[in-house]
């Protein structure tokens, strides 16, 4: 068993999710979070692991601390509770240091172009462009004229998980191209939903990063 610096795992007040990287910095799988004291263990319903020890990072999703990633030991084994538990490989975690964190009232924002659907409280359906997006809400451009503090539902679709998410329009800007622009705050909103929206910036936003630093190698290599 590995056991955490106390000091590290304060930073873990109340995570029940988080995603593992692998060696070549790209996202290797989810995981459940588990912590008793000072220790921490991760939980895989993947199959696609082996026996390992390895130090790689993981970003935490915790609803106190916000987005906390660290660099962490890892000891990837079989789950002895499986399948009595549905997880068939599990992990040792232990916390060396922390990479980054960002805080919830420091919400990420990440620019999207992404056509939606939305339903306004009377259940008429229409389409937007979601233009950014992060875990307090979005701004979106539509030709459905909408009013402030009018409440819609944002039907968002990540993968195979599919969610309604309620906002209120809380302001407006002019029509650019005969679309309307709407900035909209959430409300109501799941803890399972922002932990999806919270990753999914999270993720975006590194791929952009990721990018942005292997353009500019390959500049700096040409010089």
């Amino acid at each position: 068993m590995i056991v955490n610096d106390r000091k590290m795992y304060l930073v873990l007040r109340d995570c029940e999710r988080c995603r593992v990287y692998g060696t070549d910095k790209s996202p290797l799988a989810d995981a459940r979070v588990q912590s008793v004291g000072t220790d921490v263990w991760l939980y895989f319903k993947t199959y696609h692991l082996k026996d390992a020890r390895v130090r790689t990072q993981v970003d935490f999703y915790d609803s106190q601390s916000g987005l906390v990633s660290c660099l962490c030991e890892l000891i990837i084994r079989r789950n002895p509770a499986f399948p009595q538990m549905s997880e068939v490989w599990m992990a040792d975690c232990r916390i060396i240091r922390v990479l980054k964190m960002v805080q919830r009232q420091k919400d990420l924002r990440v620019r999207t172009h992404v056509e939606s659907e939305f339903v306004t409280a009377e259940g008429q359906l229409f389409f937007g462009t979601v233009h950014n997006l992060s875990a307090g809400g979005l701004f979106l451009r539509t030709v459905q004229r909408l009013k402030k503090k009018q409440e819609i539902t944002f039907r968002w679709r990540q993968g195979a998980v599919e969610r309604d998410i309620a906002c209120v329009v809380t302001r407006e800007e002019g029509p650019a191209k005969g679309r309307y622009g709407y900035g909209c705050q959430f409300v109501r909103l799941t803890r399972g939903a922002e932990e999806d929206i919270r990753r999914y910036v999270y993720t975006r936003q590194r791929e952009r990063e990721r990018k942005r630093n292997e353009a500019k190698s390959g500049h700096d290599s040409q010089k």
